[in-house]
């Protein structure tokens, strides 16, 4: 009888330990990875892009100012004419804005919500779907690392 309980809160012992290992892990890599919610705008700089610009804010600091504080996320304008490269890159024609996901430097995926402009004027449902897709955005993960568009 002794011998079953000491094999049983061995098994527990052995079973917490590979638990709190695997949370440990997990831990290491939300560190290395990161998102950044970059916004294609064209000068000149209108109302869409200030709204745009304060929702997106508003959105980061009320949900994910964790993340933001913790330098997981981060949102970034761009100049659309003076960044061909990313034009290139992201395969945008227009004003965009763009989920990119990277970890330990490396550029896994992105997603460019294309929904995001033609919904601006309803402050709540931007922010709405704004959240949603970052949410879910993060919950992607990319096993083979090669670069994919989500759209």
């Amino acid at each position: 009888m002794k011998k079953n309980i000491i094999i049983l809160i061995s098994l527990l012992m052995i079973i917490t330990g590979f638990i709190l290992f695997q949370q440990s892990n997990n831990k290491n890599v939300e560190i290395n990875s990161k998102i950044i919610i970059y916004y294609f705008f064209k000068e000149p700089w209108g109302e869409k892009c200030e709204k745009i610009k304060n929702y997106t804010n508003e959105v980061i600091n009320k949900t994910f100012s964790t993340e933001q504080k913790n330098n997981h996320l981060e949102f970034k304008l761009i100049n659309y004419n003076k960044d061909k490269g990313k034009q290139k890159k992201y395969k945008i024609t227009e004003k965009s804005m763009i989920l990119v996901k990277f970890k330990e430097n490396k550029e896994l995926e992105y997603k460019v919500l294309n929904k995001a402009r033609n919904i601006i004027d309803d402050e709540n449902e931007f922010k709405k779907y704004l959240n949603s897709e970052i949410k879910k955005f993060n919950m992607m993960t990319n096993e083979n690392k090669k670069v994919k568009n989500y759209e």
